[in-house]
């Protein structure tokens, strides 16, 4: 019996295989709709398919672990907290991390709707290998939110979907956005 179940699962693990797209679009079947390439749109999205990663990740518990940043605190008057940028990382285009990268990809989340254009944020600056976020007045959450903000190259920005992605996007809903 244990035997054919695993025969009968290998099986149907092999099935999706011819479906394969061989046109070079990549094909997404979800219950969810990415709007576009602004990460203030699908950054969710991104994240949770690993298009995209934070500065911060959380396991299932809630639990804040190392994301493109290794570390991280907040400073003892609690007006600024600092991202220690891991090294060596590339985005997908090749684009280095950065600090700069990093600061200026949460810029641009800040500057649109979203969670981040919220918090009291004075400043997001590099410094060093070190993002830099000053607040107005204290905010415990700034780390729990880096968990929900993508950072991207500040190309993906300016591209389209298509190109961003690198495949066309396609939406079997009506109010797609984007259409291949």
């Amino acid at each position: 019996m244990l035997r054919r179940m695993t025969l009968a699962a290998c099986l149907v693990t092999l099935c999706p295989l011819p479906a394969l797209a061989r046109d070079g679009i990549f094909d997404i079947a979800a219950p969810f709709e990415i709007k576009g390439p602004d990460p203030s749109l699908s950054g969710d999205i991104f994240l949770k398919m690993d298009l995209a990663e934070a500065l911060v990740n959380a396991d299932a518990e809630g639990r804040l672990l190392p994301g493109l940043s290794d570390r991280w605190d907040q400073s003892d008057d609690r007006l600024s907290w600092r991202f220690h940028i891991r090294s060596g990382v590339r985005f997908h285009d090749g684009t280095l991390l950065t600090a700069e990268v990093a600061a200026q990809a949460l810029r641009i989340a800040r500057s649109r709707k979203g969670l981040l254009a919220k918090a009291p944020i004075a400043a997001i600056e590099a410094e060093g290998d070190e993002v830099v976020i000053s607040l107005t007045e204290p905010f415990a959450l700034v780390a729990t939110l880096q968990a929900e903000l993508p950072v991207l190259p500040i190309a993906w920005y300016q591209q389209t979907a298509a190109v961003a992605l690198g495949v066309t996007a396609r939406s079997s809903t009506p109010t797609s956005a984007a259409s291949g």
